[in-house]
């Protein structure tokens, strides 16, 4: 399951094509196909699903009738979480993907301050309660969110 939703999601990220591409749209078609797979095989979401999705729903709960659609409010909380990891090259190559989608990369991009985002970071994983992502590892105070914010937004502006 794992190694079907990592496929799904490196075939779409790699791929250089765009939503006007037929290639492209059959490449991120077989992309969510493996992730509904994947996620069948392993009996929840959570192959597909982390702290992105965390955040996502956090943003729902705190923030209710504002939220923005929940594809950019996970790609802003995946290219985060990425960030808090570590994984400085994907993270870059992951906000590159979604800024030629036209897709927001920060938060106040989708009508959300920093401060807003911090609370949502921090509330996130109550969302999903046996989850167990960057953000539980972490277990980082707001300070520390924000810190982590600063850091990420710094990194992508550059």
């Amino acid at each position: 399951a794992a190694a079907m939703a990592r496929t799904a999601g490196e075939s779409v990220l790699r791929h250089p094509g765009g939503c006007g591409d037929d290639e492209f749209l059959t490449v991120l078609s077989e992309a969510l196909v493996l992730s509904g797979i994947a996620m069948s095989i392993s009996g929840d979401s959570r192959p597909s699903s982390g702290a992105c999705h965390e955040i996502s729903h956090a943003f729902d709960l705190l923030y209710p009738g504002r939220s923005a659609l929940h594809g950019e409010q996970v790609g802003i909380g995946a290219a985060f979480a990425m960030h808090l990891r570590g994984a400085a090259e994907q993270s870059g190559l992951f906000t590159e993907v979604l800024r030629r989608h036209g897709l927001p990369v920060l938060p106040e991009e989708i009508g959300f301050s920093v401060d807003e985002f911090v609370a949502a970071v921090d509330y996130a994983p109550q969302t999903r309660p046996g989850r167990f992502t960057v953000l539980e590892h972490l277990n980082l105070s707001a300070a520390e969110i924000r810190d982590a914010y600063a850091d990420y937004a710094q990194t992508i502006r550059s």
